[in-house]
């Protein structure tokens, strides 16, 4: 008895909790507030215009499309812009400056036989313009033998024009 009277008295001073239940009053816990999503800093959003596979970000718009180049501007830096575009393609190279910076040589994962260059230049504090080119070398098609190859240049394998109504 003197032992569990001893260690009874060692525990210290009661909790809040432990004289809220002696006093016959309880708390309710207040409900953990989930945090707000933010992005972090510099983070884009993907936004739903794509650009040979590449979805672009949110804060870019399509100023015009044409069959071998996109070009976008948005009011974006230069530098979130890379890192958006880092984390999205493969391969390549980067070259990256204050306020411009071009992607050679790269590929989208999702379309990995299209090459891309891909040019950003920062227009003021927070505007950037970007040229997206499809750089895919053409498809140079197998062909059987010699005749053939000069055939498909307009000739035979003497030099003559084989159309002489097609001079160009």
């Amino acid at each position: 008895m003197v032992v569990v009277v001893a260690c009874t008295g060692c525990r210290g001073a009661p909790s809040s909790d432990d004289a809220q239940r002696l006093n016959g009053t309880t708390s309710i816990p207040a409900p953990a507030l989930a945090p707000a999503d933010h992005l972090a800093p510099g983070e884009l959003l993907e936004g739903g215009d794509d650009a040979f596979g590449l979805t672009l970000p949110q804060k870019l718009r399509v100023d015009g499309a044409f069959a071998q180049v996109i070009y976008a501007s948005g009011p974006v830096s230069v530098h979130p812009l890379v890192g958006y575009f880092s984390a999205r393609l493969r391969d390549g190279d980067l070259r990256e400056g204050e306020t411009a910076a071009s992607f050679e040589h790269v590929h989208v994962p999702r379309k990995p036989e299209r090459e891309l260059a891909i040019h950003i230049v920062g227009i003021g504090q927070a505007m950037a313009r970007v040229e997206i080119r499809d750089t895919t070398p053409p498809q140079i098609p197998a062909l059987s033998d010699e005749r053939e190859r000069w055939k498909r240049v307009g000739v035979t394998p003497e030099g003559r024009l084989l159309d002489r109504t097609h001079l160009e």
